[in-house]
């Protein structure tokens, strides 16, 4: 059944039908994904890497496994005939490129242990994720340990977006991960002052992190997601819900380690860095976008690391200050 866009499978685990991107369509061999994306992916990528590697700057691009692809032995038995279109259409064509990380087979192999997505939910669990940020940060620190700071685990019962699209009143319990306590994070965003996802900007400060590494990412809400365990490694991070590699705001944010992502469904169709927007400036103008002023200070201080040093320190010493006060709601 196909309910407003949401495929019911096996044990009514939830599926994204097709949507705007027409996934199933091109998981199925239905529709074939055209070289121009391929040769738009495999161009972005390589010249991605080039600059980052003159720039001497960690760099990765993460694509997130498809929702059917992992969990393809819940989908009814006409929809189980799919291929990832990673290894279908652009693995061939990386190269030797080590700039590129697309995680089935670790979270494949999770499977056996922990469930890698929320069943009522198109992204990945808290397992999944974690398994998915421990390997990627690996890839730029091999000593790299999360486990002494995990807590405990939890069980709550949560709907999620799949269940809402499909006018579902139904929980399901899942398992999520808690972290110690001790980390004081500083985050602020424009979220509640846009119309949609895009244009979406996320700023953490984290004064204990476990490194004094500074991150930009650009991609998706499945990146977006990984902030939740990406913030404990990184001293500082720029999310930027952007499919592009915007250079200019990497001069100015001058950061450790960028890393671009994109789920696997938008591989469908692939753009251009080339006809990339002018994102720092997408919403000015817009009398419509009106953000608190925690958020344009924080983002105007990250745009000003590089040129305008004394902005950011700045902005940084009171967001430290503030991390420091033991009444600070880390929450």
């Amino acid at each position: 059944m196909i309910k407003n866009n949401v495929l019911f499978g096996i044990n009514d685990w939830l599926f994204l039908y097709n949507g705007g991107q027409n996934q199933f369509d091109y998981l199925q061999g239905k529709k074939i994904v055209e070289d121009e994306s391929v040769n738009n992916f495999v161009t972005n990528i390589q010249l991605r890497s080039k600059y980052c590697e003159e720039k001497n700057i960690n760099f990765c691009h993460i694509v997130f496994p498809s929702k059917p692809v992992v969990k393809k032995r819940y989908l009814p038995d006409h929809y189980d005939n799919i291929h990832s279109l990673y290894q279908k259409y652009y693995k061939s064509h990386i190269g030797n490129n080590k700039n590129i990380f697309y995680p089935l087979e670790e979270l494949m192999k999770l499977e056996s242990s922990y469930s890698t997505f929320f069943k009522y939910n198109t992204h990945n669990s808290d397992h999944g994720y974690f398994e998915i940020v421990r390997n990627v940060l690996k890839r730029i620190d091999r000593d790299v340990d999360f486990d002494d700071y995990i807590d405990c685990l939890e069980e709550k019962n949560v709907a999620g977006d799949l269940a809402k699209m499909a006018s579902l009143n139904a929980v399901n319990k899942e398992i999520f991960i808690k972290f110690k306590p001790g980390f004081n994070i500083y985050r602020t965003g424009n979220r509640d002052f846009i119309q949609g996802n895009s244009n979406d900007v996320v700023v953490l400060h984290n004064i204990n992190s476990l490194t004094q590494k500074r991150l930009l990412a650009f991609g998706d809400s499945f990146l977006k997601g990984a902030l939740e365990f990406l913030k404990f490694y990184f001293k500082e991070i720029l999310y930027v819900r952007s499919s592009f590699f915007h250079k200019d705001m990497i001069e100015n944010y001058s950061p450790d380690v960028v890393f671009t992502s994109n789920a696997e469904r938008y591989l469908c169709n692939v753009e251009s860095d080339r006809v990339a927007n002018n994102f720092i400036m997408a919403l000015y103008g817009d009398h419509d976008f009106k953000p608190s002023r925690k958020y344009a200070d924080s983002f105007s201080a990250l745009m000003s690391y590089k040129f305008y040093p004394h902005l950011y320190n700045r902005w940084l010493e009171g967001v430290e200050e503030e991390l420091k006060d033991p009444n600070y709601n880390a929450s």
